[in-house]
C-alpha cells in the first residue's frame, strides 16, 4: 500500500500551507510610530520622548513582544511645522503602524487632528497639553494632564503661597496652541487671587534676537516675577539676558522648558527657576527606579519628563492593543475601558474623551538639579 506521502502529496501540501502561514504572520512586527521635533530648537521634547519609547519597545520584546509578534519602533522628525507633521504622519499610517505615539507640542498634534479621524488612526501624545483638544470623542489620547488645573495651581502658588502680586508673562508664538493658551488661563486665574500680570508678550522661536530684545524691554517694568511658556532653549535665553541685567525677580515657566537641557545648558540663569512638572527626577517609587536604571544605561543620562512620558504612552498603546487586538476603534475604545494606567510615579486615569488625570509636583532648580519646592 502506498504511503499517504506517495498517494496525496499536494493534499499534504495544502494541509501544511496554513501553519507555514501561521507561523510567518505571528513573527511579522507589529509596527508603531512615534513622531516628534527631532531637530532644532524644539527638539529637547523630541528626543527625550522618542528615547523613552525605545526603552519602553527594547523591554517588550524582551518579553517577548505584543501579543506574540515583534514591536517595530518607526520614528520621524515633524520639524515643529504643520505641513511636515502631516507628511510624516501620513508616512507613518502608510507604513502599517497602529498608532501614533506623538506628537509633542499641542500646535503639531492639533494639525494632526483631522488625518487620524479620517484614517481612523489613535494618536497618544507623552506631553501635549493644550485644553483646546479636551471632550473630543475622536482617535487622540495622551498622558499629559491637560492644564486647566496645573495653571491654577501655579497662579495660587505664586499669588498667595509666595505673595508675589505683579508680574510678567511671556509665550511661543509658535507653539501658541499650548504657550498662549497657558499665558491666556494664568493670567485670568492670577487676577482672580489679587495678582497683576501688567504685560504679556508673545514671541517667535524662530528668532532669538526678538526673544533677548524682549528680555531687555522687561527687565524694565516693576515686576517681581516672570512666567516664562516657551521651550528649554529659549527659557534659557530669555532669563540669561535678564540676570545680565541684574534682574533679581523670581522666574516660574511651564513644565514644557523643564527638559534636560533646562539642566545641562541653563548654568547659573536658571537658579531658582520654579516649575509644575508631572515627575520627580528623585521619585522613591520601585517602578521609577527601576526605568531610571534602564534608561540611564540606554542612554548615559538621566530621564527628564519627556522621556517619563513617552515611555509611558507606549505601556498604555501596548496595554491597549493586547486588549483591542486590532489597530482603529477597538483600539481607541480600549484605552478608554482600561482607564486606570500605572504609570512610573502616579497613576493615569483616562476621561472617556482620553483626557488623563495625575499628580504633578512643585519643583525649584538648585545647583543644576531639579528639587520638590512648596
Amino acid at each position: 500500500m502506498l504511503s499517504l506521502r506517495r498517494r496525496f502529496p499536494f493534499l499534504l501540501l495544502l494541509l501544511s500551507l496554513p501553519a507555514l502561514f501561521s507561523c510567518h504572520d505571528s513573527q511579522e512586527p507589529i509596527r508603531i510610530g512615534f513622531v516628534g521635533a527631532l531637530t532644532g530648537r524644539y527638539s529637547d521634547l523630541g528626543v527625550s520622548g522618542r528615547d523613552g519609547v525605545i526603552l519602553a519597545v527594547e523591554e517588550k520584546n524582551r518579553l517577548g513582544g505584543l501579543l506574540g509578534r515583534p514591536v517595530e519602533l518607526l520614528t520621524r522628525d515633524d520639524r515643529q511645522d504643520p505641513q511636515v507633521a502631516l507628511q510624516v504622519d501620513q508616512d507613518l499610517i502608510n507604513s502599517g503602524v497602529i498608532a501614533i505615539l506623538g506628537h509633542m507640542t499641542s500646535a503639531m498634534s492639533m494639525a494632526a487632528l483631522p488625518l487620524l479621524d479620517k484614517t481612523q488612526t489613535v494618536m497618544l501624545s507623552p506631553t501635549t497639553a493644550s485644553p483646546l483638544l479636551s471632550g473630543k470623542k475622536d482617535f487622540f489620547f495622551r498622558v499629559y494632564e491637560p492644564i486647566d488645573k496645573e495653571v491654577w495651581d501655579l497662579a495660587f502658588w505664586i499669588a498667595k503661597s509666595k505673595q508675589i502680586k505683579r508680574m510678567a508673562a511671556t509665550y511661543d508664538l509658535k507653539n501658541a496652541a499650548y504657550a498662549k493658551d497657558y499665558a491666556e488661563r494664568f493670567e485670568k486665574a492670577y487676577r482672580t487671587m489679587g495678582g497683576h500680570v501688567l504685560i504679556t508678550v508673545g514671541t517667535e522661536s524662530s528668532n532669538p534676537k526678538d526673544i533677548i530684545d524682549m528680555a531687555e524691554s522687561l527687565r524694565l517694568l516693576d515686576i517681581d516675577a516672570l512666567l516664562i511658556v516657551h521651550n528649554a532653549l529659549d527659557t534659557i535665553l530669555i532669563l540669561e539676558t535678564l540676570r545680565k541685567a541684574a534682574w533679581e525677580g523670581t522666574a516660574f515657566a511651564s513644565p514644557w522648558s523643564m527638559s534636560k537641557e533646562i539642566l545641562e545648558q541653563g548654568g547659573n540663569a536658571v537658579e531658582g527657576l520654579h516649575s509644575i512638572v508631572p515627575f520627580l527626577p528623585d521619585h522613591n517609587s520601585p517602578r521609577y527606579q527601576d526605568f531610571r536604571r534602564a534608561f540611564l544605561g540606554r542612554f548615559r543620562r538621566e530621564p527628564d519628563f519627556p522621556a517619563v512620558c513617552g515611555y509611558e504612552a507606549a505601556q498604555v498603546l501596548f496595554a491597549a492593543y493586547e486588549k483591542a487586538g486590532s489597530p482603529g476603534q477597538a483600539l481607541a475604545e480600549a484605552i478608554v475601558e482600561i482607564g486606570e494606567f500605572q504609570g512610573l510615579q502616579t497613576k493615569i486615569v483616562m476621561d472617556p474623551f482620553g483626557d488623563p488625570q495625575r499628580e504633578k509636583f512643585k519643583v525649584v532648580i538648585k545647583g543644576a538639579k531639579m528639587e520638590r519646592a512648596w
